[in-house]
């Protein structure tokens, strides 16, 4: 935007948003707006409308747009501007009233707590806002929220306040706590009966207590917190009052695993927690869902919260501590009926593992299939295994029953010892004769069983027959056995491939019949690995014979789709991926064992099918998702086979480089870097490779060099400097010649900043394979090239490895700029100290609210530390904490 539009334009813009019923005109005014609230014009514009108050609409736009200015253009104001925008939005505040609407407030609000934080030059606002607002009741509401807020916004990943303001920040909030607390306090005497004030002052207080800026030891018989849990004591108490409590109550145990020191305050909550347990079971009774969860949350935290001390008691003495009581809530909520409940404890089962959230069934299985193996050394796996099985035994059993304890038998199976004799048997033999009738549920988790007891039939190879007959008799029946059928068949064959070969015409048959089972793609694909791991056993002529056979099934309907002019339909026969990725699975999983001097029984095999591939690359063309497909199988096919795939080197590039310049398909740039970990070893090769990347360069720069092209194409950038990693680690000495190394170097410093997982750590990577090119041991030629590549990028690529640490790269990826700066440093420790002077030098000294983000004393000390740091782990963490004085 290149000019100021008038107030009307906006206002015309906000209108057409929020009530053009044409969708082309509402996109087209969203836009704009869009495009003027990143102007530098939307400050001034925002304060008319808002002081114009003309509509609704109008006024929220005006406050979103100031809040997001404040977050995340806050560098474009002025320091002199900033007294005067906080006058304006305090001038805002003491407008609202019971009529204003909530959004707007909360809006407004973000934005002055934004600024309390941003602005270094306002001294004490906590303060200031009290003593502007505390006394006028229309204008409690509004500080209630900004009090809220101000702690939730401290550590902002939009605002980057830096650890010296945010430490400055929690002096000034600990100093007030006090003033705060006795605000609260007030606000429940004057308005105590009014359940919006109620809540706003549980919000404030939880936030103030999440962030430490409240000492325990200041709210021991607090009436806030007496009014939490009568909040949840009461069955009077609405859904959203009693989260609100709920959520204090969590935030206050969690600071008991911080402070320990409360005896008497621990001792109180402690008995209010626990008296909890009746309503927990009222809200069960009354199916008060929401309830019942809060309640959980609740009953987790304060056993998470005392485990440390409950662990420690035991050891230390012998005796259970007082806390203990806490499982026995937690253990009454798994026994909920609703699996969701349930889940909420599982972090408190097994506190190194991080479950992710879920609401279907089947995930909810896999988590209890993951924490059952990770606890289930408690009992020893046998024991367990023994009493499911025991109660399997019961007359009375449901099949629902049953089958949950087949369930946990399948998740514990494989930490049965293979050479157990005594209830494995039984319960083999109980599967295989299951009656006609039993529950399809119950047939289901009994043939997952047997596969999950691969091992142990492996080593009673006597059970392997009627196992084998049991499954492929599942195999052809209905109602998703078969599927379970496929699975445990795989498990079989990778497990017992020992005694599967003289099972292979029976494989065979079943490969030949893949297509007449009710199994899905996916299922047929996992039988075929299995199946090609048996072949892989086979002496070369019948292995080349058999897997011939079963790639011909495959090729023959991928034939005919090349030969007709059928619309590729996803997962269905006339989508040439259904085929393709049957064949990749084949290639993939056959690996005999091959003699240097014997030609590989797969050869031939590729040799047959890659005329097909390259009729799928030409059909194909512009569809990427075939491409990748096509690719992958090639891939794999070059890995089976290894160096003797050459005779389809030279063809198979040609088309690459050919696809890639029409359509800069990423997947030919990562089956390059294949080729070259395959082949550049071969100097006949070498030159040819070395010019497929010469090749890819041009359409791969012109991509990447338009405005924000690495930000929108980041696969591009992983497979990119992926492929010239390999270079480096197959054939440095010539790549490293090669004149295409300055504008490679050149775009991989761009890159650094990329914050993309993958874009970034193959950036990364490439740098670290740069730099160890110059380690002692290796050749002098390449010591002195890297060398020259380093005294002339070395500055640069500190400067970025540095600026893009501190502003544009999340934290977990600081470790990947760390080996970089390793490597760099073993190749030169005195220069590596000047250039990371030189970087830190650059920083800027003071945010753009005149907040001191690094001093002098911090500068040296930060590159003491890093200089010093002489592992990779010890330089990560020496960023980590540098890069927390600009975040």
């Amino acid at each position: 935007m290149n000019s100021a539009p008038s107030t009307e334009q906006v206002y015309q813009g906000v209108y057409a948003f929020y009530n053009n019923s044409n969708i082309l005109e509402q996109q087209k005014a969203s836009q704009w707006l869009s495009e003027l609230q990143k102007s530098v014009y939307s400050w001034k514009i925002a304060d008319e409308l808002l002081q114009q108050k003309r509509d609704l609409h109008s006024c929220y736009f005006a406050a979103q747009t100031i809040r997001s200015k404040i977050q995340t253009s806050f560098h474009e104001l002025p320091a002199s501007a900033h007294e005067s925008l906080r006058d304006s939005l305090m001038s805002y505040i003491s407008q609202i009233t019971v009529e204003t609407d909530p959004v707007i407030v909360t809006q407004l609000c973000l934005a002055v707590s934004d600024l309390c934080l941003l602005m270094s030059t306002w001294r004490n606002p906590v303060v200031t806002l009290m003593e502007r607002f505390s006394t006028t009741p229309e204008n409690v509401w509004p500080l209630l929220v900004i009090l809220t807020l101000i702690p939730e916004e401290i550590n902002s990943r939009y605002l980057r306040l830096g650890s010296n303001r945010r430490d400055e920040i929690h002096r000034d909030l600990k100093k007030n706590s006090q003033t705060v607390l006795k605000f609260l306090l007030a606000c429940l005497q004057t308005g105590g009966h009014d359940l919006s004030t109620q809540m706003r002052v549980i919000k404030c207080f939880t936030s103030w207590l999440s962030v430490h800026a409240i000492e325990l030891c200041d709210i021991t018989d607090n009436v806030i917190v007496g009014l939490c849990f009568r909040l949840l004591h009461s069955q009077e108490t609405c859904v959203q009052m009693h989260e609100v409590a709920a959520d204090f109550v969590c935030t206050l145990l969690q600071c008991f695993e911080v402070c320990k020191s409360v005896p008497v305050l621990e001792g109180q909550v402690f008995n209010g927690v626990m008296a909890l347990e009746e309503p927990y079971n009222m809200s069960v009774a009354q199916e008060a869902i929401d309830k019942t969860v809060n309640f959980c949350r609740i009953f987790t935290v304060l056993a998470e919260s005392f485990l440390e001390r409950m662990l420690e008691e035991s050891s230390l003495t012998g005796q259970p501590h007082y806390s203990i009581k806490a499982l026995d809530l937690v253990l009454n909520c798994v026994g909920h009926y609703d699996y969701e409940v349930a889940e909420i404890t599982f972090n408190l089962w097994f506190r190194l593992r991080l479950i992710e959230e879920g609401d279907l069934f089947l995930d909810f299985r896999r988590k209890v299939a993951e924490l059952t193996k990770d606890v289930v050394f408690i009992v020893g796996s046998s024991n367990c295994f023994k009493q499911m099985f025991f109660s399997l035994q019961d007359p009375a059993v449901t099949w629902e029953s049953s089958e949950a304890a087949l369930f946990l038998m399948s998740t514990i199976a494989k930490n049965i010892l293979p050479e157990e004799n005594e209830v494995v048997p039984k319960v083999v033999e109980a599967i295989l004769n299951l009656p006609a009738n039993t529950h399809i549920a119950v047939r289901y988790t009994s043939v997952l069983l047997l596969g999950e007891l691969c091992e142990w039939i492996e080593c009673h190879p006597e059970s392997l027959q009627a196992v084998l007959n049991f499954l492929l008799h599942s195999l052809q029946q209905k109602s998703g056995l078969p599927s379970a059928a496929a699975a445990a068949l795989q498990s079989i064959c990778s497990a017992c491939r020992g005694h599967m070969t003289c099972h292979v015409s029976g494989l065979l048959q079943i490969a030949n019949s893949l297509d007449s089972f009710e199994i899905s793609n996916e299922s047929v694909i996992g039988l075929l690995k299995g199946i090609c791991i048996i072949l892989s056993r086979l002496p070369s002529e019948e292995m080349t014979k058999a897997t011939k056979e079963i790639c011909g099934i495959q090729l023959t309907p991928l034939c005919q789709l090349l030969e007709c002019d059928v619309k590729p339909e996803r997962g269905k026969r006339s989508d040439p991926v259904f085929w393709i990725d049957r064949l990749a699975a084949i290639l993939r999983h056959s690996n005999p064992n091959v003699r240097e001097d014997e030609i590989h029984p797969m050869l031939s095999v590729l040799e047959e099918i890659w005329p097909v591939m390259s009729s799928v690359f030409v059909k194909y063309q512009a569809d990427l998702r075939i491409m990748e497909r096509t690719c992958r199988f090639i891939r794999y096919a070059i890995r089976c086979v290894g160096k003797q795939a050459t005779p389809i080197l030279e063809p198979l590039v040609k088309q690459m480089v050919h696809l890639y310049a029409l359509y800069q398909h990423t997947c030919f740039l990562y089956l390059g870097s294949i080729l070259v970990d395959e082949f550049a070893k071969n100097t006949s090769c070498t030159k040819g490779l070395l010019d497929m990347l010469q090749a890819f360069i041009e359409p791969t720069f012109q991509l990447l060099q338009v405005e924000n092209g690495l930000r929108d194409h980041p696969d591009t950038v992983d497979d990119f400097f992926r492929l010239c990693s390999r270079y480096l680690q197959r054939s440095p000495l010539e790549f490293l010649q090669s004149p295409m190394i300055t504008s490679i170097i050149q775009c991989a410093l761009l890159a650094c900043s990329l914050d993309h997982h993958d874009a970034n750590i193959s950036v990364m990577k490439f740098f670290c394979n740069l730099l160890h090119c110059g380690r002692d041991g290796e050749s002098e030629a390449m010591r002195l090239l890297t060398y020259d590549i380093v005294a002339a990028n070395g500055e640069a690529l500190m400067m970025n490895l540095i600026h893009a640490s501190v502003f544009c790269l999340q934290s977990h990826r600081l470790s990947d700029v760390a080996d970089v700066m390793v490597e760099l440093k073993a190749l030169d420790g005195e220069k590596f100290s000047i250039f990371l002077q030189s970087a830190l030098n650059a920083l800027p000294k003071k945010n753009s609210g005149g907040c001191i983000t690094m001093t002098e004393t911090q500068l040296k000390e930060s590159h003491q530390i890093i200089t010093g740091s002489e592992t990779q782990k010890a330089v990560s963490h020496a960023l980590k904490d540098f890069v927390k004085l600009y975040r």
